[in-house]
């Protein structure tokens, strides 16, 4: 197993150090490179930055057809920045001007494999790097393509997303740096912890794979997490007790059957009593329940409240079991089929 360092990026600005890289991972890699070892960047947010503010104001520019932050990109040199929505793929321009109060104050906030691959670039001119995320994959054998490059040693330093992290086999990768690990564990998901400590320590897997010892650089404003301890001792048993736990406290899968409703319309406030309909009809099946095993949350704006131009309403529900559930989801179909709403149901898979 390779040696994990966490890294509290805290000290680093303390410090001085504003970089995306900490010293130490900077170090680490320069003396791999120069062992003619190989290096792999994780970070799991492709494009150039995750959004545009206003530093003025303090408004983001939204997609109008999804209530979600443009992602910037840039799409190669000598072209300029475009904002993308990555949920309808609208592409607009980067305005000169904050459009809410026109002030020319605008700042990329946070940071994606693109930037990431510039910086890196930047710091390592003489090196040669690869970027694979979702962007640079599109092409139809482009995975394969850069994969096989990276394995050949056509590239010293490959910067990924999660698509890096999973199975592959390089011998000559001797440092790892997971370059953000908190935007892997706050995820709005109560799954999100399970999905970071995956994530973490298969990407820490890459490291030393072959005969020469491997390192691995988890850069965190918390280090004290639990979920980044577990993963950095790769502490599989600690982590499941824990994550079972606080399943089992909150009542959360696999505990319960949990299950949401999705309700869209493009009439915001039709789709807002449309929900409302439906959560009215769940609380009678409740009430008919003695012993309270089905409960209702909502409704609510999605997670992403407007996709396509069309308002998104969400409704919760934990069951005793999925029998319980698939009963709660058969009704409601029968019973709004035919009456022209459009809703997407889901079943937690535990």
């Amino acid at each position: 197993m390779p040696t994990v360092h966490i890294v509290d990026m805290r000290e680093e600005l303390i410090k001085g150090n504003r970089s995306v890289l900490s010293r130490s991972l900077h170090t680490e890699m320069e003396h791999a490179l120069e062992r003619g070892e190989q290096v792999m960047l994780f970070l799991n947010k492709r494009g150039y930055s995750s959004f545009m503010l206003c530093r003025a104001c303090g408004n983001t520019i939204l997609c109008p057809h999804c209530s979600v932050a443009m992602t910037l990109h840039a799409p190669g040199p000598g072209r300029k920045p475009v904002l993308v929505c990555h949920y309808c793929m609208y592409v607009r321009k980067v305005p000169e001007a904050c459009p809410e109060c026109a002030s020319t104050l605008q700042g990329k906030m946070g940071t994606g494999t693109q930037q990431l691959e510039e910086t890196v670039k930047a710091m390592f001119p003489e090196r040669r790097i690869l970027r694979m995320d979702q962007d640079t994959t599109a092409g139809r054998g482009s995975h394969a393509r850069l994969l096989n490059a990276f394995r050949n040693k056509e590239a010293d330093i490959l910067v990924g997303t999660q698509m890096i992290a999973k199975g592959h086999d390089f011998p000559l990768v001797t440092v790892v740096g997971i370059i953000s690990a908190d935007m892997l564990i706050r995820a709005s998901d109560f799954r999100a912890g399970e999905r970071a400590f995956q994530l973490i320590t298969q990407a820490s897997g890459r490291a030393g794979r072959g005969e020469r010892p491997g390192s691995v650089y988890i850069q965190t404003y918390q280090p004290e997490d639990e979920i980044i301890n577990y993963s950095a001792a790769s502490d599989y048993a600690g982590f499941f007790e824990k994550e079972l736990e606080y399943r089992r406290r909150l009542g959360y899968p696999p505990f319960i059957a949990f299950g949401n409703l999705v309700l869209s319309n493009p009439d915001e406030a039709l789709g807002q009593e449309q929900a409302q309909e439906v959560k009215d009809f769940l609380s009678t099946i409740v009430s008919s329940v003695p012993d309270g095993s089905i409960r209702i949350f909502g409704p609510g704006p999605a997670l992403v409240y407007k996709l396509r131009d069309r308002y998104r309403f969400q409704i919760n529900i934990k069951a005793r079991n999925k029998s319980a559930l698939a009963d709660v989801y058969n009704r409601i179909q029968d019973r709004y089929s035919e009456a022209g709403f459009t809703m997407h149901t889901d079943i937690d898979p535990y």
